[in-house]
């Protein structure tokens, strides 16, 4: 996106603003980022997400074309769930995001804290 771009309707920007609006999207990306994961694995790694929301989010990646659906033979059968090459190109901005929380969290929490309070 370059400055003179407006945020338009069919912006790429605003695509991967939405993916990201997502509470949950980044957090499962990043989870999947060392390789294939069992949907039950997920929820314990993340914490916090429901296996309803999960699978949710996991659609809604994959419909993306995100993430993948893995089916795995045995018994029972199951499945697991990584990245695409698509979806691994969004660990390096996950990344840069998840620097500037640790650098600024802190000072978003407390101008939160100062307008509510």
């Amino acid at each position: 996106m370059t400055d003179h771009q407006e945020l338009l309707a069919d912006c790429p920007a605003r695509l991967a603003f939405d993916l990201l609006a997502h509470t949950w999207d980044p957090v499962v990306l990043w989870a999947l980022r060392h390789g294939p994961v069992r949907p039950h694995q997920l929820v314990r790694r993340i914490g916090g997400i429901s296996p309803k929301v999960l699978n949710q989010c996991l659609h809604r990646l994959r419909d993306a074309g995100l993430v993948e659906r893995l089916p795995r033979p045995g018994t029972p059968p199951h499945v697991d769930y990584a990245l695409t090459p698509l979806g691994r190109t969004l660990l390096a901005p996950l990344t840069a995001l998840g620097a500037w929380a640790a650098d600024h969290g802190d000072a978003v929490t407390t101008a939160q804290a100062r307008a509510t309070g």
